[in-house]
C-alpha cells in the first residue's frame, strides 16, 4: 500500500522520520523508517512524502520518496511510483503482490506471501490425487485447499499420504468432530484427513510439514453438511516414522471415485521473497 503524507519530524541519526497521511488530521505515523538513498538535505519538515506500507502493517512502513510542497509532478520530479529511482520498473507480472523495503534497505520490491504450488480440479470422478516435485526442507511448510464433492453412494474418508508410503497404519489420527449439540472424538490407526457422506460436499484447510525429528505433521478443519445439518470437525494426523524430507503427496478417497468431477484442489506454500 503507498500513501502520500506530510513529514513532521526527522531523526538524521536513527533515520527515522513522523508522518501525517495527506488530508488526515488522526492518521499519524511515528518513527517510522526512511529509505536510506534519500539524502537528509531532502528530509526537510513540512516536505510531501511517499510512504509505503507493506501488507498494509503500519509497523513495516518506509518513506520512501520526498519532495517540496507545491512541486509534485513538476521539475522532473516523480509522477508515479514506478518513476521512483528505487522501486521496479514495472507492474507486470506483480498483480496482487504487496511493496517491501528489500533486505539491504537500498529500495522496495514487490512480493507475495503465498504462490500456488498446483490447482488440480478433475473433469472425472477419480479416487487419487497427486502432488510432486515438493520439497519441505526448502519451502518448511504446504498448505491444501481441498474443495470436495462426493458424488457415490456411499460415505468416504479422505486420507492424505507422503513419499509414496501408502500403508495406512503408518499414520495416526486424532479427530474432534461438533455436530448440533453433539460432541464426537477418537484416534485411529489411519491417516484419514476429511470425511464427506454420500453425495455429500465439504471445505478442508490442512497445514503439512515435517517437524524437526521427521515425523509428517498434518492440522486440518474442515465444515461439511449444509442448513441446518452443517458440522464441524478438526483432525489431527502423525506420521509414525521419519522421513528426511517430503517430496509428494497423495490425496485419495477410500471410496471409489469419491472425488467427484468439479472437485478443487490448491497447493500452496509460504514465500518469504
Amino acid at each position: 500500500m503507498i500513501e502520500v503524507g506530510i513529514l513532521k519530524n526527522f531523526d538524521s541519526g536513527t533515520y527515522k522520520a513522523g508522518v501525517q497521511l495527506a488530508g488526515s488530521l488522526t492518521t499519524y505515523f511515528d518513527d517510522i523508517s526512511v529509505a536510506k538513498n534519500i539524502p537528509s538535505s531532502a528530509l526537510v519538515i513540512g516536505n510531501y512524502v511517499i510512504v509505503a506500507i507493506p501488507g498494509g502493517n503500519p509497523k513495516d512502513a518506509c518513506v520512501i520518496a520526498s519532495w517540496p510542497g507545491g512541486t509534485s509532478g513538476g521539475g522532473g520530479g516523480a509522477s508515479t511510483f514506478l518513476d521512483l529511482s528505487d522501486t521496479p520498473s514495472s507492474y507486470s507480472g506483480q498483480a496482487g503482490k504487496s511493496a517491501k523495503v528489500k533486505s539491504d534497505e537500498s529500495g522496495l520490491e514487490f512480493f507475495s506471501s503465498w504462490e500456488k504450488v498446483a490447482e488440480i480440479i478433475p473433469t472425472s470422478n477419480v479416487d487419487y490425487v497427486d502432488f510432486t516435485g515438493l520439497d519441505i526442507n526448502t519451502d518448511k511448510l504446504y498448505v491444501l485447499y481441498a474443495i470436495i464433492k462426493n458424488p457415490q453412494a456411499s460415505q468416504s474418508e479422505y486420507y492424505l499420504y507422503r513419499n509414496g508410503d501408502y500403508t495406512k497404519t503408518n499414520y495416526w489420527l486424532q479427530y474432534l468432530r461438533v455436530y448440533g449439540s453433539s460432541i464426537g472424538y477418537q484416534r485411529v490407526n489411519f491417516p484419514s484427513v476429511m470425511w464427506v457422506p454420500a453425495g455429500g460436499g465439504s471445505f478442508g484447510a490442512m497445514n503439512i510439514t515435517r517437524d524437526p525429528d521427521g515425523y509428517m505433521l498434518v492440522g486440518c478443519l474442515y465444515p461439511q453438511g449444509r442448513g441446518n445439518a452443517i458440522e464441524i470437525s478438526m483432525r489431527m494426523m502423525s506420521s509414525t516414522n521419519t522421513t528426511p524430507n517430503i517430496t509428494s503427496l497423495r490425496f485419495e478417497a477410500y471410496t471409489a471415485g469419491a472425488i467427484g468431477a468439479g472437485s478443487v484442489l490448491i497447493l500452496c506454500k509460504p514465500r518469504t521473497a
